[in-house]
This record gives C-alpha cells, structure tokens and sequence, in this order.
C-alpha cells in the first residue's frame, strides 16, 4: 500500500456523518459558487456600461464566456485523470480563478479579457475536480455518502444565493 492509499483509507474510516475533509471542499466550492454567479450577474452590465460594447456583443461575449467555462471543465477533467491529479488540479484551478480575479480588481477596463480568461480555465480546473474529491472522502458502499454529496451541493446552492 502506498502513502496515499494510507492517508485515503485514513480519511474513508472516518466516525460520525461527515468527514472533516468535506467541510473544507463545502466551502471552497460555496465561496467559488458566490464569486461565479456574482460575476456572471454583472458581466453584460459591466460590459455594456465600461467597456461601451453594444447590447449584442456583449451578450455574444457573455454567451461565449458561459461556452468557454463548461469546455474548460471537461479539459480540466482530462488533466485531472491524465496529468495533474484532483488535488493538483482543483489547486491550480484555485489559483488561476484568484490570479483571473486579481487581474479583473486592478484594471477591469485594460485587463479585462485576460482577467476572463484566468478565471474561465481555472474553473474549468475546479469545478470539475472538487466534486469528484467529494466522492472520494467516501468509499464506494458507504450509505453516508449521499449525506456527504447533499452537504456539499447545498453549499454550491448557497454560494449561487448569495452572489
């Protein structure tokens, strides 16, 4: 058995409904949730009112925005399973969406396009991972795991109400 057999074996005979890890998914994915349906509530305006698009282009941008997100996710699966790992890759995910952000809170108006950009890959990075990270705090007869993956889809709700 190697290291990380160990550790996930550790993590899997956890007492009581939830394991400790999930808390920490709940959350990254509820605060990533807020930040996502927050920026996507405001793009066409921001377009429209800072960048001067017109109505139509900015909604074909938006439009393209969304497209380019759910592609992402399933390159960001694909690296995950071929390359990176989960933790890998929902780490890198992270950091892209936070440096996309970044870029987004310095210069809107200059940046603003590869602000996007960031944070589009690294959602499709992180959206795809943290779920599946989920199921893997569970093994695979374990009758809490649908507890497990109700806690953790009620913080993506919650993120989505929130922002």
């Amino acid at each position: 058995m190697t290291e990380n057999e160990i550790a996930l074996d550790k993590i899997q005979s956890f007492e009581g409904k939830y394991p400790k890890q999930l808390w920490s998914l709940f959350f990254s994915e509820m605060w990533e949730r807020f930040c996502f349906y927050g920026m996507r509530g405001m793009l066409t305006f921001f377009m429209v009112h800072q960048l001067m698009m017109d109505e139509s282009t900015a909604n074909l941008q938006y439009g393209a925005t969304q497209a380019f997100v759910y592609a992402f996710t399933f390159i960001g699966g694909l690296f995950a399973d071929k390359i990176l790992g989960f933790r890998k890759s929902l780490f890198w995910g992270g950091i892209l969406m936070i440096t996309g952000s970044c870029i987004l809170a310095i210069d809107p108006k200059e940046f603003f396009f590869p602000g996007l950009s960031f944070t589009i890959i690294g959602t499709g990075f992180f959206k795809p991972n943290i779920s599946t990270m989920v199921g893997t705090l569970y093994k695979t007869n374990d009758t809490r795991r649908d507890a497990g993956f109700s806690l953790f889809y009620s913080g993506i709700n919650i993120g989505a109400l929130l922002g």
